[in-house]
């Protein structure tokens, strides 16, 4: 059987803790570098099940697929509460020494990308060019998709894939007898001939798109398997599978480890006065990528990765001289927002830098590396 890592064998090593402010942190410490992994904001559905009536373009203004208005409005949010946030961290007049904004190749992570610099970086004084717009040019970085060597969703690795189908079949296996009740639910209603998790959670983020844009488009027999553990399990199961061993976490999002590892390194063993980069780093990406980091290390609860929420890496650096990071989550309910704590096994919050590495050198591993090992023959 191959070893899972969800939430809920791992409710006794995860540890959250709810904090409203920057100053639950050592107030001793200097905040050194950020790294920031946000989901995009509110969008249209990409999928969804074949009786769903609303899944069509005359309800979406911006076309499916698309970020819609609230979307843009929730990225905007996300930037401002960062301004708020690390106010005494970085500045509130844009450059490029500060920032470096990247983002996946896809048309709503692109736009939210852009929403989140304008509430971070409003202009100001000099950087005001013309009064009757209330924004300014900031560059966001991206690859095409099959290129992209920090979110390798879309770039082809045929052993993770090989390795992906046998863990499936291991962790998939009797699932439709022990959940039959919830199938055969699903069969009724949608129209899909067979389920998987992977058609549970295309059925639960379509509900979670729904109910954040009109939630009249949700039937009554929808709210009531939406609401049902067991269907946020089945959901979940799909994504957290394809991490689910340290060689898929690896070949999955070790690059993106990799990256945040050197842009920690730049930091802690750079000459004095050297040039080490833009201290906040941005990504805009999906919520398949929060949950593969998070699952990797350990800390992932299962919980639905909501529009514009936020995986937060800090770099830190004690009044002795050593580096420590801090995991942090920002959630925002579409009411209210706050940030939790995260805690890796086996580090505490204040997770000593030399261990943090140990602890994720297994699953980092440079692109290159990462493409070799991908063509490996598994039998």
């Amino acid at each position: 059987m191959i070893p899972l890592w969800p939430a809920f064998l791992f409710s006794m090593l995860l540890m959250i803790y709810v904090r409203q402010v920057l100053t639950l942190a050592d107030p001793s410490s200097e905040l050194i570098t950020v790294v920031a992994v946000f989901r995009h904001g509110d969008r249209a559905p990409l999928r969804s099940w074949p009786n769903d009536i609303y899944f069509d373009d005359k309800y979406w203004p911006n076309g499916l697929t698309q970020l819609t208005e609230k979307g843009k409005i929730r990225a905007h949010s996300l930037g401002k509460w960062f301004r708020k946030y690390y106010r005494n961290f970085t500045s509130d007049i844009y450059s490029p020494k500060d920032i470096y904004m990247y983002s996946t190749d896809v048309d709503r992570c692109l736009m939210s990308a852009q929403s989140f610099l304008l509430g971070l970086y409003p202009p100001k004084g000099y950087q005001v060019w013309n009064e009757a717009i209330p924004w300014q040019p900031i560059p966001v970085h991206t690859a095409q998709r099959h290129k992209d060597d920090v979110v390798l969703d879309k770039r082809p690795c045929p052993k993770h894939k090989k390795l992906y189908q046998q863990a499936k079949r291991a962790v998939y296996k009797n699932l439709e007898e022990k959940y039959k009740v919830i199938y055969d639910t699903l069969k009724e209603y949608t129209g899909w001939a067979n389920i998987t998790p992977e058609l549970v959670e295309d059925f639960v983020n379509q509900i979670y798109v729904y109910d954040n844009y009109n939630k009249t488009f949700i039937p009554d027999w929808a709210k009531k398997v939406y609401c049902h553990p067991d269907v946020k399990y089945l959901a979940y199961l799909a994504l957290q599978t394809s991490t689910s061993t340290k060689t898929l976490a690896r070949l999955k999002i070790g690059p993106f480890f990799h990256k945040i590892i050197c842009h920690f390194e730049n930091f802690t063993c750079g000459a004095p006065n050297a040039e080490t980069g833009p201290k906040f780093y941005a990504f805009s990406c999906h919520d398949s990528c929060l949950i593969h980091l998070m699952n990797a290390m350990g800390v992932y609860d299962s919980r639905q990765i909501g529009f514009s929420d936020s995986l937060i890496f800090e770099l830190r650096k004690s009044r002795d001289g050593n580096f420590y990071v801090n995991l942090v989550y920002r959630r925002h309910d579409g009411k209210q927002e706050w940030v939790e704590d995260l805690t890796m096994n086996e580090c505490g919050f204040d997770c000593d830098y030399i261990k943090f590495k140990d602890l994720m050198s297994e699953i980092t591993v440079h692109i290159d590396e990462r493409e070799k090992e991908c063509r490996e023959i598994v039998s």
